[in-house]
């Protein structure tokens, strides 16, 4: 990333792992980073397409939708989401409502049928998968 034009989203995980791998470069006596920001998906893309901006650095899952729809761009690597520790996503529901048992239980029946990751096959995210869903997984504070 060192010396590069790269697209990044303001107080984003991304951004926060850019500063401080920009941060370690410049201390090695590489050049800075050209942090650049965008308010809309559009705008970001023609700077990438007009050579304004060199890359982008964002979520995974939208990156690779993005490849594998528009062929003008590709991927070229992935970050874990809480670097330099893994950060699992999460979805919340208004407790007891019965929602998140349902879905747990529905991508777990994916998982186990092959599905799921037939679907994250097909858009270039077999790296983000799980091997299970689960509820209030361990190491996550309790109300």
């Amino acid at each position: 990333m060192a010396g590069k034009r790269v697209i990044v989203g303001s107080g984003t995980n991304q951004e926060a792992i850019l500063v401080r791998w920009d941060e370690e470069n410049k201390k090695n006596g590489l050049p800075p980073v050209d942090f650049q920001y965008y308010d809309d998906d559009s705008a970001s893309s023609l700077a990438i397409q007009s050579g304004r901006a060199d890359l982008t650095f964002g979520p995974n899952a939208g990156a690779a939708y993005k490849a594998a729809k528009d062929g003008k761009t590709k991927q070229v690597g992935t970050v874990n989401g809480g670097w330099p520790l893994k950060a699992d996503i999460a979805f919340t529901t208004k407790k007891g409502n019965g929602l998140a048992v349902a879905a747990q239980a529905a991508l777990n029946t994916l998982i186990k049928n092959g599905t799921y990751g037939k679907i994250l096959d097909r858009w270039g995210l077999s790296s983000e998968a799980i091997a299970k869903s689960e509820l209030n997984p361990p190491g996550l504070p309790k109300k």
